[in-house]
């Protein structure tokens, strides 16, 4: 919610700074491009408690997404290492088995 709340005031007020331009008089590519510098110095300048707001809330989101996954992740691991050293016991048990002697080791 911080989030779409700063977008929308930073909408707003770029909206307030065409407006604004527009009936100083200024068209054209010039008003588009003072506008957009403008809006965003005054974004800048005036709402950083509703910046930090929302950077606090994606920040805590992405952690929340991230941490279970860090663990997963290497449990999956641990089993396919466990996994693969037990195959590669058994088959050099059955190896053992069939020669009667101990295979070379890699």
């Amino acid at each position: 919610m911080p989030l779409l709340r700063y977008s929308l005031l930073r909408v707003v007020v770029l909206l307030a700074s065409f407006g604004l331009f527009w009936l100083i008089g200024m068209r054209g590519w010039p008003w588009l491009i003072v506008s957009v510098i403008v809006a965003g110095a005054v974004s800048f300048l005036t709402m950083r408690t509703q910046r930090d707001a929302a950077v606090g809330s994606l920040t805590s989101r992405a952690e929340a997404v991230d941490a279970p996954v860090r663990g997963d992740d290497e449990d999956v691991e641990d089993r396919a290492l466990d996994e693969a050293e037990r195959a590669e016991r058994a088959r050099d048990e059955r190896a053992r088995d069939d020669d009667g002697a101990a295979p070379p080791r890699v």
